[in-house]
């Protein structure tokens, strides 16, 4: 307990269940609802992925600023551009496209899939040459609605579903990828972006929470609540090759500035002052 002999040290992701309700299940509400309040006033310190889940912290829980630290995350040294033939050989043997748009994540509301493909549509009725859409994750609750949409805009033999993607091959799927698109409304970090960047692929994303801090100026932003934006984001990269280019270079430089050394460094000095 909180001025006890133990000490306490939370790590808070994102607090999706206080400012988008509505994005999760009533189950997950009421579970996350019922331990927050107690874990935060009993913790002697509290660490955050981003600055932006350490504003929510602040607003939403009411929490001093000193108890709050943000430590960003990192990917792991197995994301880097990865060889043509590479690349090849996967596609090959788990059946894609050669040449795609990239979503990766959870299906689920907060990823704003539904928008994505409204989006994909609209770019698709516009440039005939479109590339296929490639939707890589486990699919979480509402996701019915989600696959319907695709009869309902004509678009699912240019979509593609894969769940229970080989986690080995993730490099070579985002080094394949023409780009990463991450329309999220809500994210407490956003890993596929710098994985994605990290195999030299250029990203959109939504101008929300965590994303743009984590992405800096190696992005391109959309707004996640038009489908309009998002389209003329990913056309924006599909058809200017200096634009996606530089895209590339600079996300190379940036996912370079994020590290598991850093990381580990900043929490154990966290640890280190409460048990000070």
């Amino acid at each position: 307990p909180h001025g006890g002999p133990w000490r306490s040290v939370i790590t808070i992701h994102d607090l999706t269940f206080l400012r988008y309700p509505h994005f999760l299940t009533p189950e997950s509400q009421r579970y996350y609802n019922r331990h927050i309040k107690s874990a935060v006033s009993r913790a002697d310190a509290i660490l955050v992925d981003s600055n932006a889940t350490r504003s929510d912290v602040l607003e939403l829980l009411r929490v001093h600023p000193e108890k709050v630290t943000t430590v960003h995350l990192a990917v792991d040294e197995r994301f880097h551009p990865q060889t043509e033939e590479v690349v090849a050989s996967v596609c090959t043997r788990l059946d894609l496209a050669r040449h795609y748009l990239l979503f990766v994540g959870t299906f689920e509301p907060r990823k704003n899939i539904p928008n994505l493909l409204h989006a994909y549509a609209d770019l698709r009725s516009r440039h005939a040459d479109t590339p296929p859409l490639l939707l890589v994750g486990n699919p979480g609750w509402h996701f019915e609605t989600t696959d319907a949409l695709l009869d309902e805009l004509d678009i699912r033999d240019a979509v593609t579903v894969r769940s229970n993607f080989p986690a080995k091959d993730l490099p070579a799927l985002y080094s394949g990828a023409v780009a990463l698109i991450l329309p999220s409304h809500y994210e407490g970090f956003g890993f596929p972006v710098l994985e994605a960047m990290a195999c030299g692929t250029a990203t959109i994303v939504a101008n929300r929470a965590s994303l743009p801090e984590i992405a800096g100026d190696a992005t391109l932003l959309c707004d996640p609540a038009h489908a309009e934006s998002i389209s003329e984001a990913m056309s924006r990269v599909l058809f200017d090759s200096e634009l996606r280019a530089a895209l590339v270079e600079k996300g190379l430089q940036r996912a370079s500035q994020y590290s598991w050394e850093t990381c580990c460094a900043q929490t154990l000095e966290v640890y280190r002052r409460v048990l000070g």
